[in-house]
């Protein structure tokens, strides 16, 4: 199959090359944990005895075969110098058939060449370590920008954002405030995202309303998963916090802010609309409504590409 790409934001017909796929594999391999026992038939396959209760992957090779003319060897041989210096280290690789997804690559294997035509061409084979899946280039919170390439009949919406953007109110007093967040995933892979959760600014114009005392927590629970962050002390207002369940740590304030105690466990969410459970206990002294903002923000992963024609966007 012939198919030309973006290696770290350069198309291969910068260099006036043929690109042929020799080798793209559709799945990645499984990593596995067996064990044999010397007493019984077949083993065991821990393969998912983990916290995420699920199998993960290699990473997977991808050979692409170029094809390289000049008019001399002199021209050639400047021509492989400068594709050798191309693709030199790691980058995003993105194939034209497959538009809408990348993969994080990297040439680590050595790159095969061969002269042709008393030197007048060259066929070059390239391995390509990529991910075990491929990233959409499309964020939640970003959306479609001008220049991606979407076909105009995609069906995407114009205000994706809106989609992982939800608002409640927080009451005086110690209140118990949830809101239930259908969060449509786009890809087919589980995902780990980064919440934030933030007051309005003309609502912190006394200190200790946000996250700021002992009585003040966010739970977040998804399924049977659950995560409590939970301040330490009351050392002053908190405006915002971010909970990063792929990195698994808390930020509060841009990490300007109090530490705060984590109890529970950061998950993952998996499944085309999850529904996350987002309950704030706030402490606030003021008379007035606390307008809260909790965003969802992560990039979907797709095991060879992205449907966006399956995606059922709630209204």
């Amino acid at each position: 199959m012939r198919t030309g790409f973006t290696y770290k934001g350069i198309h291969s017909s910068a260099y006036g090359i043929t690109v042929k796929t020799q080798d793209r594999p559709i799945i990645p391999a499984a990593k596995t944990k067996t064990y044999s026992a010397l007493y019984m038939d077949g083993t065991y396959d821990f393969s998912e005895a983990n916290p995420y209760e699920r199998r993960f992957y290699e990473e997977r090779v991808f050979t692409e075969v170029l094809q390289i003319t000049a008019e001399n060897l002199s021209e050639l041989q400047k021509s492989i110098g400068k594709i050798a210096v191309w693709l030199l280290g790691g980058g995003d690789l993105i194939f034209d058939d497959t538009p809408n997804v990348r993969w994080t690559a990297r040439c680590d294997g050595s790159i095969s060449f061969a002269p042709e035509r008393r030197g007048k061409s060259a066929v070059v084979t390239v391995q390509f370590k990529v991910s075990a899946f491929a990233y959409s280039r499309i964020s939640t919170l970003d959306g479609a920008l001008i220049g991606d390439p979407l076909p105009l009949e995609s069906n995407i919406p114009l205000d994706m954002p809106s989609f992982y953007t939800h608002t409640f109110a927080a009451a005086p007093g110690v209140t118990s405030n949830d809101v239930t967040i259908t969060v449509p995933n786009f890809g087919d892979r589980p995902f780990r995202p980064v919440i934030t959760i933030t007051a309005a600014d003309e609502d912190l114009v006394v200190p200790d309303m946000y996250f700021s005392t002992g009585g003040s927590s966010v739970v977040f629970d998804c399924g049977s998963r659950e995560l409590s962050v939970k301040a330490r002390d009351s050392s002053g207002a908190h405006p915002s916090i971010a909970v990063d369940f792929d990195l698994q740590k808390v930020t509060v304030d841009g990490g300007e802010g109090t530490v705060m105690d984590i109890s529970g466990e950061f998950f993952e969410m998996s499944g085309e609309n999850p529904c996350l459970t987002v309950t704030a206990r706030i402490v606030n002294n003021t008379e007035d409504d606390i307008d809260c903002t909790v965003t969802v923000d992560f990039t979907p992963q797709a095991v060879w590409d992205l449907d966006f024609d399956s995606v059922e966007w709630e209204d």
